[in-house]
């Protein structure tokens, strides 16, 4: 178990009540079986105090790695803190960040968990794609209409984020939340460690939609609504799209072949 004098906290003033529960929080973690995630990093939901929370421990890093985020860089778990204060800044819709929590040996970084309020929502965008190409489209149906509208919303909530100039870089479909208020859908964003603020050009702007799926309505239907959000005409974005999913899937291949060679 870590010391105490190793460890880091940064902690969002509007929580800072919580600092006697973050204290007791790696021990609490351990014991909790309310597993949300568990690969790479591990993810659970837990009770911090009064709130309902969610917190995800990173995978420790190799040596030089650890080195780097305790000396040089910022760690996942704090980045991930960080621009999640900044997009509440912009409005746009992430689980409310409460803490980072770092311990480092060393001189290198250990463990590093962050913790933010649960964001209650309905399901992830996976779902939703799912529901779209698994579809029989020469039949009219409420839920593949009702999943093509919510398709549509979440293209114009990244455009919205594009024209904030927010790159998310890992815009996969796990990583959207799609909740409901008041009738209308709304998304929240998770796992941000790898997210950039930057002026965005159009290739990086489609590029951020080439992981959340293969099937060809769903990208038209990207397409067509991104450039409609952009006043272009839908050939002008499709294009693009499918170019770049094209080199996506020559990058994957070559992956493949290497681990195939080198027996990875």
């Amino acid at each position: 178990m870590p010391t105490a004098k190793n460890r880091l906290l940064h902690c969002a003033p509007s929580f800072r009540y919580l600092a006697p529960d973050l204290k007791v929080l790696e021990a609490q973690f351990t014991a909790n079986e309310n597993v949300l995630y568990a690969k790479r990093n591990v993810i659970k939901k837990m009770q911090l105090g009064s709130q309902s929370v969610v917190v995800k421990s990173f995978k420790p890093p190799g040596l030089f790695r650890a080195f780097i985020y305790a000396n040089v860089q910022k760690s996942k778990a704090l980045r991930s803190y960080e621009n999640a204060l900044r997009l509440s800044e912009l409005c746009i819709l992430t689980p409310e960040p409460i803490a980072v929590i770092e311990y480092t040996r060393r001189y290198r970084l250990a463990e590093s968990y962050y913790i933010t309020r649960h964001y209650p929502h309905e399901y992830t965008m996976e779902s939703v794609i799912h529901k779209i190409a698994a579809s029989d489209r020469s039949i009219e149906c409420p839920v593949q209409n009702q999943s093509v509208s919510i398709l549509e919303a979440f293209v114009q909530f990244t455009f919205n984020m594009h024209q904030a100039n927010v790159l998310h870089c890992d815009h996969n479909p796990n990583n959207t939340l799609v909740g409901e208020k008041d009738g209308v859908f709304e998304f929240a964003i998770i796992d941000l460690n790898r997210m950039r603020f930057k002026q965005l050009s159009l290739v990086q702007r489609l590029n951020e939609f080439v992981r959340l799926s293969d099937d060809p309505f769903v990208l038209s239907k990207i397409s067509t609504t991104y450039a409609q959000c952009l006043g272009l005409q839908p050939n002008d974005c499709h294009e693009i799209l499918m170019r770049l999913m094209r080199r996506r899937g020559r990058i994957r291949r070559a992956k493949q072949l290497f681990k195939k060679i080198t027996g990875r």
